[in-house]
């Protein structure tokens, strides 16, 4: 499957701008508000200020497509629709800690055609096109070839469920290594990126790479 109309460098400058914005805030957190959505879920003016940037020009790129922000909600075109999640980590960011990512996805018709984790404090940015691979910061990457649970890294985001659910995250896995990740994203890169061998199972959180080995052909 090809994706012609993905002008992926475009975009990769595009998003690349949009960390910029939450830079020039990261730089400035004693001059940042911090309020709470709910008593786990955290917005800024960074969130605010991202997400309406990539709204704005996502528009303009591509004017047919509709938008579903974390903090603005949906608008216009929602078969064809960019999601955003314009800082995921909000929490990690605003106490200065370097885990933290904007994440964008195209979705055509409930398929995830698209998708780009980008990690402005790191300058990681990974991009994945479905049936063409992915990528990170232009290397082309794949998942583990590991297949033993018991030597895996398995990585987790604690705030994705939380602790009064009974698939609450907070089970004791016998393994090597287990990771838990200051933003939800973070581990499944990893995973992508040969870095960690799996992810808890969480349908929120795999909204953007659902199914890497067949979408992506990342094997």
């Amino acid at each position: 499957m090809t994706q012609a109309f993905i002008k992926k460098t475009i975009l990769e400058t595009l998003i690349r701008q949009a960390g910029e914005i939450a830079l020039s805030y990261f730089n400035d957190l004693k001059n940042i508000n911090v309020d709470k959505k709910s008593p786990r879920d955290f917005v800024t003016a960074a969130d605010i200020a991202v997400e309406n940037f990539l709204k704005e020009k996502l528009g303009e790129l591509y004017p047919d497509y509709g938008f579903w922000g974390e903090e603005n909600g949906q608008s216009a075109n929602q078969n064809t629709r960019w999601i955003v999640d314009p800082i995921d980590g909000t929490h990690s960011f605003s106490r200065g800690q370097y885990y933290w990512s904007i994440s964008v996805a195209l979705e055509i018709n409930s398929d995830i055609v698209f998708g780009v984790v980008y990690a402005p404090a790191l300058n990681d940015y990974y991009c994945a096109l479905k049936g063409q691979g992915a990528w990170r910061n232009d290397k082309v990457i794949h998942v583990s070839s590991l297949d033993n649970l018991d030597e895996a890294m398995i990585g987790t985001g604690f705030a994705c469920l939380r602790s009064y659910l009974e698939n609450n995250n907070l089970l004791c896995m016998e393994q090597f290594g287990f990771r838990k990740s200051h933003s939800t994203l973070h581990p499944l890169v990893h995973f992508l990126n040969n870095v960690a061998e799996a992810k808890n199972k969480n349908k929120h959180t795999l909204a953007i790479f659902c199914d890497l080995r067949k979408a992506f052909d990342c094997v």
